[in-house]
């Protein structure tokens, strides 16, 4: 996890050198997990520090985008894991982020919180930030949000000790829900991804205990299904879900990322790393995997603090609005050699893919992000390095032709300046394990993410939004 300003105590420290998160069926809460998630169950990172580095002037190290905003800050707190769901009828726009050390609340708020905003004109203005959950005393994290076609808001949120909790608006996000414990008999739960049907009813939650895991409700969130394990026991594998979809004929697909273990973290870093998709046609009643790609070790990541396994392979999965299929993943082809962005794309709802191309130089290139509308109308974004060392920046395609074609690559991240991090030529690291994209009813990408000197932080959460429909 996260700090501004972080100060680690010694017991974090040596938190952070356990080669732990023994991935067994151990009833237990997890000690240490790191991969695409670093995980303390102390959550020492969330310290005293209020704000990121403030905030002072921006410039531009290049024009904006043609089509496109200038990135615009999202505030001037130390976020990550950013969230984004646009309403597919409306004018209204939904952000969250993990928050560290903000005493956005109250004055003693000194933990971290899954923080809200929302715009009701297309991200023109924007509400006053508030709490989606901050307890004053645990921690939260890996926020989740979708909006169904009826405009209802669907939230999900991890919280101390490990306990996945789905949350619900019909208010445009003014009030929500009481909490729903999702994750059933399992002692534990991470990461968990979030899925939602168009009429809102079916509401599909994926999320690991090592192991891939799957809940259900087919009553708009009211009750959930005991999780269903997808992936045979003899898979001993760490699982990631990090996309999902529903299709027009109603099935699910979730993408997701399984590393070596266990312990994870003796051999997350040193293992090919599996891409699945993992499907329900049948409402969440019986899941199906198949296994994608393969990817090979990652390189080691470099920056302060960082897990060994950070880039690894990451998925993410758009449809289009017959039901077609992309799928967008990051990793490479030599062990330990540089990453690149691939894609695969599916016209029988997941059960057959293209062959992989890529989309990206080689670099360090991860955390993809991917949305789909119309006939064959997908675009794409994520992070890579391509400028050079410590210069990260956002990137952006998309296609019209199912994937034949491609636009080229547009940098969204395109101030250099306002921040320490920030520079001509990019920003440092990126800060975060996912970001997200969605687009709104007129056709038009909006693209969050965050921004940090190292994998430590602080840093801040920015977006991008196109002023035309693509």
């Amino acid at each position: 996890m996260r700090t501004s300003r972080l100060v680690i105590s010694s017991l974090a420290v040596m938190a952070l050198v356990i080669t732990a998160f023994f991935a067994t069926q151990s009833s237990s809460s997890p000690i240490v997990g790191e991969g695409a998630e670093m995980r303390l169950t102390t959550r020492a990172r969330t310290v005293a520090g209020a704000k990121a580095v403030p905030f002072t002037k921006t410039f531009e190290a290049a024009p904006s985008p043609k089509g496109w905003s200038n990135q615009t800050l999202v505030g001037p707190y130390n976020d990550w894991e950013p969230a984004v769901a646009l309403d597919p009828n409306g004018q209204y726009v939904y952000m969250l982020t993990t928050r560290y050390g903000a005493k956005m609340a109250c004055n003693s708020c000194r933990h971290n919180g899954i923080a809200l905003t929302r715009s009701d004109d297309n991200g023109a203005t924007w509400k006053k930030w508030d709490w989606l959950w901050e307890d004053g005393a645990g921690w939260q994290a890996d926020p989740q949000i979708v909006v169904d076609d009826n405009g209802d808001v669907h939230a999900a949120v991890l919280v101390n000790p490990y306990v996945i909790y789905y949350m619900k608006s019909i208010d445009h996000g003014a009030t929500w829900s009481e909490p729903v414990d999702v994750i059933g008999t399992q002692p534990w739960g991470d990461h968990q991804w979030l899925a939602v049907s168009p009429d809102g009813m079916d509401v599909y939650i994926s999320f690991n205990r090592r192991y891939n895991l799957q809940t259900t409700s087919n009553d708009g969130g009211a009750t959930w299904s005991e999780p269903v394990q997808t992936n045979l026991p003899e898979d001993m594998d760490y699982y990631f879900a990090n996309g999902a979809t529903v299709l027009p004929d109603e099935s699910v697909v979730f993408a997701a990322a399984a590393y070596g273990c266990c312990p994870y973290n003796d051999f997350a870093h040193k293992k090919p790393i599996d891409v699945w998709v993992i499907r329900s046609d049948d409402h969440g009643a019986t899941w199906t995997q198949t296994k994608v790609d393969t990817m090979a070790v990652p390189p080691p990541c470099t920056s302060e603090f960082c897990p060994k396994a950070w880039w690894g392979s990451l998925p993410s999965i758009a449809s289009d609005a017959d039901g077609d299929l992309l799928l967008f993943y990051s990793g490479g082809r030599v062990n330990r050699g540089p990453t690149r962005m691939w894609f695969r794309t599916s016209t029988d709802g997941g059960l057959t893919w293209s062959a992989a191309k890529a989309l990206s130089p080689p670099s360090h290139a991860g955390f993809p992000m991917a949305a789909g509308t119309g006939d064959g109308d997908f675009r794409v974004a994520w992070p890579d390095d391509r400028n050079g060392p410590n210069r990260f920046n956002i990137w952006y395609r998309e296609t019209d032709d199912h994937g034949a074609t491609w636009s080229n690559a547009v940098r969204l991240s395109n101030l250099g300046g306002g921040q320490p991090y920030k520079h001509p030529a990019g920003f440092e690291f990126y800060y975060g394990d996912y970001s997200e994209m969605d687009i709104d009813a007129g056709g038009r990408t909006f693209v969050l993410w965050s921004e940090g000197a190292n994998w430590n932080g602080p840093g801040t959460a920015w977006y991008a939004k196109q002023n035309t429909g693509a």
